[in-house]
């Protein structure tokens, strides 16, 4: 599983984007 502060850096970049 992703690590949470990767997944919530991910969600942010991918809706900021």
């Amino acid at each position: 599983m992703y690590n949470m502060s990767n997944f919530a850096f991910g969600i942010a970049f991918y809706r900021s984007a």
